[in-house]
């Protein structure tokens, strides 16, 4: 999501240029910033109080883009490496860009926060007050993704971000980080990105937001693909859904132009020449031993290793150089055909070269092939390409008529794949070719190209494609009204970008005003309209969990932290404290905060909530009574399981069991209770336990609490 200002940061920090060097805390190093060494060092001190007694001092100074340079200071424990604190000043304003505090011998990395995220949102918002009172004035904090929960519910810390807003207008790729720990509300890291002389377009001369949602439905928008399930066991099922053309390109709010080439995703020429060497031989293939390949080559449908050789001739100029390296049959876990690898390779004084390609052993089809080496490419410096794009294209197109000619008509050419960013030196142009069946764009089909800017020759080509049967297209909604509800749950609205047109070599980077969506997190179903994530499971936005009817209760402040933790995340307006849990929404909040990132793929079902609890032995299948109560000893059991003590527990008579009606207890369960009681998960009160009785499910939140308290414990 764009607003996650501490990528951008660190961003930052990865593409300088630095310049280190070594130095006593009263010594200056030769470079001559605006703001020396020891000005730097006084900075930081002032401004974040740091205490560096008996601390080893190292420095660095480092200059990266637009003129921007910094002092880099950190101090570390002489004694051991737990303990540091690493300070970033800006050599020319003076401004601290990054702090980071920590001290490893301390753990505290407690599941149950001792303060409230509003606490410590306090205590950010307090910090830097101090720290940047007039820049403060400019941010405005950012509550996360509505459609995500917190990426690290049990983390130690909270972090929060503060978005610039410029005249109104958000501009969150500057703004300020901060992470507070959760149990001393003490600031563990803090990081500012900030262009302080940026030039800001009048937000007065913007297109309205209607136009720019009608120059997006027109120019960028939505289209109707198929999406492949995961289900169990690894299926494939497809699923028609409204994806986006292109989840990077915005609308420029003065001139309505789309800006597509912006550096959201940057070098997809890499991950092209990737895709290329990894064709072949990986993944998901599994080479057969020779014992294997013998008893398949005996099948009299599948094609010998001559053969295949042979077909890949047609292809690959193999010459008296080239050696044969390796010829395997594979298979892959997705059922498709056997498959030949075959791989060829020179190296000499004269120069190096490398063929791999890919024939279906029943079908003869050529899957992919591979050619690299310098003897195909001109030696020299300031060459020009002889081919054009366009030229190279063209190639590419009669390459794929007689290569896979009925699956060529069955795609679409995708440039957004094509960025020819001119490095300097261009080897091949990269064609990627999408599967398009009645209307229905299919990402899974694919076919890639790469020519020869020189020679026009055919250096890569690499085929995938699945042969999927679409769904009906019947029942599904029209496009119009998928558009209509991106814009009403997605956020459409005006923002300040920096903008880099990265298929132009010289290409500033400026600021731009544009439209674009608060977050794309998935695709919407073409049957329901819903909005769903790559597993075809629907988002729905994260809300706050408030219930009307836990005021007052004891057990108010536990309810509340396992609703912030989202391990209660019943969307009703009453949680019922009073009433009895049913056993399966016990084994839902235990499941939940054994696994709290644990997502159903069926949200009407509790199933999946038991097979993970039976699977982890907190429970039996003869135990598995769904809508049945939860007594007070069978709760001690489930929780003492979850802390991996069953075992010792079932060591029963070691245990001492001093309650008034210890007589009621099942003489299977005395070691779960007397641990559950020892580690203070279940209370007894004035000698009574009462073993026997249901618990509600105000209980319920009390003794999952405590559960998660003795987890850190025994974790230590």
């Amino acid at each position: 999501m764009k607003k996650l200002i501490s990528i951008i940061i660190t961003a930052i920090m990865f593409f300088s240029i630095s310049i280190t060097a070594f130095a006593a805390e009263k010594n200056l190093i030769a470079v001559k910033p605006n703001i020396d060494l020891k000005q730097a060092v006084e900075i930081a001190k002032e401004k974040l109080n740091v205490k560096t007694e008996g601390m080893e001092f190292n420095n660095s100074y480092y200059e990266h883009d637009n003129n921007k340079s910094a002092w880099n200071l950190s101090w570390r424990n002489k004694k051991n490496n737990y303990e540091g604190i690493e300070i970033d000043v800006d050599a020319v304003t003076g401004d601290i860009l990054r702090f980071s505090k920590w001290d490893y011998s301390k753990n505290d990395n407690s599941k149950i926060p001792k303060y409230t995220k509003e606490a410590a949102l306090k205590a950010a918002e307090d910090f830097l007050l101090k720290l940047e009172p007039n820049k403060y004035k400019e941010v405005k904090f950012l509550n996360g993704s509505k459609f995500s929960n917190d990426s690290d519910l049990y983390s130690a810390y909270y972090t929060f971000a503060f978005s610039r807003q410029i005249n109104g207008i958000n501009f969150s790729q500057n703004g300020m980080t901060v992470n507070v720990n959760k149990n001393t509300l003490d600031i563990s890291e803090y990081e500012l990105s900030w262009d302080n002389n940026a030039k800001f377009p009048d937000k007065n001369n913007a297109i309205s937001k209607d136009k720019a949602q009608d120059i997006y439905k027109n120019k960028l928008g939505l289209e109707l693909s198929c999406q492949l399930i995961n289900k169990n066991e690894g299926e494939l099922v497809p699923m028609l859904v409204y994806s986006f053309k292109d989840k990077n390109g915005v609308i420029d709010a003065l001139t309505g132009e789309v800006l597509e080439n912006n550096n959201y995703e940057i070098l997809k020429r890499y991950a092209m020449d990737e895709k290329f060497r990894s064709a072949g031989g990986g993944g998901t293939k599994e080479v057969l031993t020779p014992e294997e390949t013998a008893s398949l080559e005996k099948n009299s449908k599948l094609i010998k290793q001559d053969e295949a050789v042979q077909i890949l001739k047609k292809y690959l100029p193999i010459n008296e150089k080239y050696t044969l390296q390796s010829a395997n049959l594979y298979t892959d876990r997705n059922n498709s055909n056997p498959t030949w690898f075959i791989s060829y390779y020179f190296n000499s004084k004269e120069g190096y070269g490398s063929m791999r390609g890919e024939v279906d052993a029943l079908t003869k089809e050529v899957l992919s092939f591979y050619i690299e080496g310098n003897e195909f490419y001109p030696k020299g410096e300031n060459i020009k390409p002889s081919y054009s794009k366009v030229a190279a294209k063209a190639k590419a197109d009669e390459f794929l008529k007689t290569i896979c000619g009925e699956k060529f008509k069955l795609t679409s050419y995708d440039d957004n794949y094509n960025e020819d960013i001119d490095y300097g030196y261009i080897r091949n142009y990269d064609f990627h070719y999408t599967g398009k069946i009645n209307g229905v764009v299919c990402p899974f089909d694919s076919i890639v190209v790469s020519v020869n800017a020189y020679t026009g020759e055919v250096m890569c080509y690499n085929l995938n494609w699945k042969n999927i049967k679409l769904p009906s297209k019947d029942k599904i909604i029209s496009l119009e009204k998928a558009n209509s509800i991106v814009f009403q749950k997605l956020g459409f609205d005006k923002e300040y970008i920096k903008y880099k047109n990265v298929k132009e070599k010289d290409s500033k980077e400026e600021i731009k005003l544009a439209y674009l969506f608060d977050s794309i997190p998935g695709a919407i179903d073409a049957n329901s309209g819903e909005l769903i994530d790559s597993m075809g499971k629907t988002i729905k936005e994260i809300k706050p969990i408030i219930f009307n009817d836990i005021k007052g209760s004891p057990s108010e402040e536990n309810i509340k932290i396992l609703s912030d933790l989202r391990i209660i995340d019943d969307e009703t307006v009453n949680f019922n404290p009073y009433d009895y849990i049913l056993q399966k929404d016990f084994i839902k909040y235990m499941v939940r905060s054994l696994e709290p990132y644990f997502v159903l793929t069926n949200e009407d079902s509790y199933d999946e909530y038991y097979k993970i609890a039976i699977d982890r032995k907190l429970i039996s299948e003869k135990e598995k009574n769904i809508n049945g109560n939860v007594s007070k000893e069978f709760a001690a059991k489930i929780a003492v399981r979850a802390l991996n003590l069953g075992y010792t527990a079932e060591l029963s008579n070691i245990f001492n069991t001093p309650y008034k009606d210890a007589g009621d207890l099942d003489a299977k369960l005395k070691g779960y209770v007397a641990i559950a009681n020892e580690l203070k998960i279940i209370p007894v009160k004035d000698g009574y336990l009462y073993p026997k009785n249901n618990i509600t499910r105000a209980e319920a939140a009390d003794i999952i609490v405590n559960y998660l308290k003795v987890n850190l414990t025994l974790n230590d």
